[in-house]
């Protein structure tokens, strides 16, 4: 069958648990502080920024991590399908 598509679940799997790995030890740290005490708008909106970073980043790394759980779901729903169709073939 040249059309077949080959799903390696254990390497899949393997991977996106490097990455959900990788992307749970990740802590951003930007500092929110910066010229505490001193009345500069320039600081202010730089720590502004820095904080807004920081949520965005909180944030893309929660969605990153909500998405390699679906794909490792959605590579099991293969799997089983894929059995399913194996067994009623024979």
């Amino acid at each position: 069958m040249a059309d077949e598509i080959k799903v390696i679940d254990g390497e899949i799997n393997r991977t996106l648990s490097d990455l959900s790995a990788t992307a749970q030890q990740f802590q951003p740290l930007f500092p929110f502080h910066v010229g505490s005490g001193q009345d500069l708008a320039v600081l202010d909106e730089l720590n502004q920024l820095n904080q807004q970073l920081q949520t965005l980043i909180v944030d893309y790394k929660q969605t990153l991590l909500d998405d390699l759980n679906a794909t490792k779901k959605s590579v099991q729903s293969i799997k089983e399908a894929d059995e399913k169709a194996a067994h009623a073939a024979k």
